[in-house]
């Protein structure tokens, strides 16, 4: 024999309350009135309404006139999107579609409904995103701050931003939409001389006062010139050919000062890479928040990895921090700095979370990346503990797709290394440089990787310990280094 029971019927309670609210007039105790191409009456109950929506609970405590009268009216909603809404509050239940829920999120929005419904409808509205109508929601969300949805039309522009740029659609964006996705870090377009044209048609579209013929002669007004001048810290200059380059200095749309300074960039650039003037201009117009010098590719300083995609996004993915690629630089390159002890630490010491990349004479390319960084050790201890470092192969003589290998997590703390002669290596030999003198000042001549010492090996290999040793750079320790980069944040720097 059961002592307790249950009995539910919340759907009869359901329809019960919806029939008070079809009775009309009767029981009712006040009156809602849409005012639109028609007035349309609406006979609803305070309780009722006060207890589903927190608009209607404020309203009917306060002592507005409103709320003495019994009467409210309202000039920014159709009847037909009420209904639905009164529907709901009544019920619990909403009927919708792709015309009607952006209205229904506005109206249940402003009188603050349950975030079941609000979660529900925003939902709806992103599934059913797509390039016909993503510059119009974004623009709506904007203007009435839906932030959720702002920053999911954002990332789905952002996803497919060349299919966009290639149709009328890109000329929607508003001046702050459009400034906000270019300041996005990890926004991205092919061809940044496309990015520049895109915006000049963009200005055009929305100041009427240029012909093309005007563009062609090189006779911008200043009209064009000042709203196109919202845009120019925005573009990476640095990622324009010199040709394409003296094409807009023809158009007179960025000031003289400006266009000398990246002209000057480029010229040494092609010619002398490692100029210090090269950094005083990247750190003149960072200090005024232009990006105008900071490469889209944020592999473009590399030897090693510039222009490749698919290896540059492997390593996105793999460290999953977009603010750690939106800032880095390259802080240290063998080649430039020097293949000693004393160069890499005086370069990467105490600079944060780093980026290795090594590519060996065979063509192999692999490295590391650890969250702390190389740091000097105190006594005997040399290894520094990092739960969040791996190493990676990105191309090898067993040419497999590009991996990343995780810690063994009992070996931990053997994640990185630290002595003054060494590169920087990985685990306890898993990625080892060094000098064989044991002398900070003289040049690593010692390689060997023990791969599967500290950090896993992959399935295919993993059943044959040789096969790991020669898995990232080609053989144990019969490998030369071409270049070791290390990349970390400017912040650091």
């Amino acid at each position: 024999m059961n002592e307790f029971s249950q009995f539910k019927n919340q759907e009869q309670l359901s329809k019960d309350i919806f029939q008070l609210f079809q009775n009309g007039i009767e029981f009712s105790d006040f009156k809602i009135i849409i005012k639109s191409k028609k007035e349309t009456v609406i006979h609803a109950h305070k309780a009722i309404l006060s207890s589903r929506s927190e608009y209607f609970y404020g309203l009917f405590r306060s002592k507005m006139k409103e709320s003495q009268e019994g009467i409210v009216v309202f000039t920014d909603v159709s009847p037909e999107i009420f209904k639905l809404i009164i529907h709901y509050i009544y019920t619990g239940i909403i009927d919708i579609n792709l015309n009607n829920a952006f209205e229904a999120l506005i109206s249940a929005r402003k009188l603050l409904l349950d975030s079941g419904i609000i979660n529900f409808l925003t939902m709806f509205i992103e599934e059913n995103i797509q390039l016909e109508n993503v510059i119009d929601i974004l623009a709506i969300s904007s203007r009435l701050n839906y932030q959720d949805l702002y920053f999911y039309c954002m990332k789905f522009v952002m996803v497919h931003f060349q299919e966009i740029i290639h149709s009328q659609r890109f000329l929607k964006f508003s001046a702050n939409d459009l400034n906000f996705l270019l300041n996005q870090p990890n926004f991205e377009i092919e061809n940044e001389i496309d990015l520049f044209y895109l915006l000049l048609k963009w200005v055009q579209f929305h100041s009427d006062s240029t012909s093309q013929s005007d563009v062609e002669m090189g006779e911008e007004t200043n009209n064009t010139r000042e709203a196109f001048s919202q845009f120019i810290g925005k573009i990476r200059f640095c990622d324009i050919n010199p040709v394409d380059l003296q094409k807009i200095q023809k158009l007179k749309l960025i000031p003289n000062s400006i266009m000398h300074d990246i002209l000057e960039f480029s010229h040494f650039i092609q010619n002398e890479p490692y100029s210090k003037r090269i950094y005083e201009l990247k750190q003149k117009y960072h200090q005024q928040n232009f990006a105008i010098f900071q490469s889209r590719d944020c592999f473009s300083e590399s030897s090693i990895i510039k222009g490749k995609k698919k290896y540059s996004q492997k390593l996105k993915n793999w460290i999953k921090k977009p603010e750690f690629f939106s800032s880095m630089i390259l802080g240290y390159s063998a080649k430039k700095d020097g293949f000693c002890g004393k160069s890499f630490h005086q370069k990467c010491d105490n600079s944060g979370r780093s980026l290795v990349v090594i590519q060996t004479t065979n063509g192999s390319i692999f490295g590391g990346f650890t969250d702390v960084g190389w740091r000097r050790t105190t006594g005997n201890n040399f290894w520094i503990k990092d739960e969040n470092a791996f190493i990676f192969t990105l191309r090898n003589i067993q040419k497999t797709e590009p991996q990343r290998f995780k810690l063994k997590k009992s070996k931990s703390k053997y994640s990185i290394l630290y002595r003054d002669y060494h590169g920087p290596s990985f685990g306890g030999g898993d990625i080892t440089i060094y000098s064989s003198s044991s002398n900070q000042e003289d040049l690593f001549d010692t390689f060997y990787s023990d791969f599967g010492y500290t950090y896993e090996v992959p399935s295919q290999i993993e059943d044959t310990l040789q096969k790991a040793k020669i898995f990232l750079a080609g053989s144990f320790d019969n490998w030369k280094i071409e270049e070791i980069e290390v990349y970390f944040e400017k912040q650091n720097f």
